[in-house]
């Protein structure tokens, strides 16, 4: 017998209220210029959002939500970059409703596959976002967890090992990821209370 998750609705609610529990805690360590610890809550609260958005999506449809399609979304070794793919597109259908309103000659999507063709290292918007993914995912782990490089034999720091090319998580990057968040909380909420 398969079992099922019930009261969806309620728990997308939950996920909501926990991100903003989540973001409101990265606020107050951006505010102490505590970037990493502001980076990783962050991260996490665009992931309770992303459960959020699923749950609301398959009860705004009817569907049904198994414990294996909630296994696949929390408990999997890729749950965290398959929730943050998922969290994507949902920004990316937002960003083109918000897009056809500013006219008719914007096409958010055909722009979106004009930059992932572009990209030596993508080709597709799904390869772009399963790489984006799994860069932030990345991220997080270098900004969390002191680590042993064996080829240089040395110890490294999270506050002192890039993300990427240099690039240190930072003030302009923890402030962006807020704004989505915040952005995305602001949708879910408006889904929720549409659907009954």
């Amino acid at each position: 017998m398969v079992e099922h998750l019930t009261e969806l609705r309620e728990g997308a609610f939950m996920c909501l209220d926990n991100a903003n529990r989540l973001l409101e805690d990265a606020e107050t360590l951006f505010f102490k210029s505590r970037y990493l610890s502001c980076f990783l809550l962050t991260q996490l609260a665009l992931e309770e959002l992303a459960k959020g958005f699923k749950l609301i999506e398959a009860h705004s449809k009817n569907r049904e939500f198994s414990k294996e399609d909630w296994k696949n979304l929390t408990w999997k070794r890729k749950g965290h970059v398959n929730k943050l793919k998922y969290l994507q597109e949902v920004e990316d259908k937002w960003t083109a409703e918000v897009a056809r309103g500013l006219g008719p000659k914007l096409d958010y999507f055909q722009l979106l596959k004009k930059i992932a063709s572009d990209l030596p290292w993508a080709g597709s918007v799904d390869k772009y976002r399963k790489k984006m993914s799994k860069a932030r995912y990345d991220w997080r782990i270098k900004s969390l967890y002191v680590d042993y490089d064996w080829k240089n034999k040395r110890w490294l720091e999270p506050l002192k090992q890039p993300i990427f090319n240099g690039i240190f998580i930072n003030e302009i990057i923890c402030n962006a990821d807020i704004l989505k968040a915040k952005n995305l909380s602001g949708v879910l909420k408006a889904k929720l209370q549409n659907c009954k």
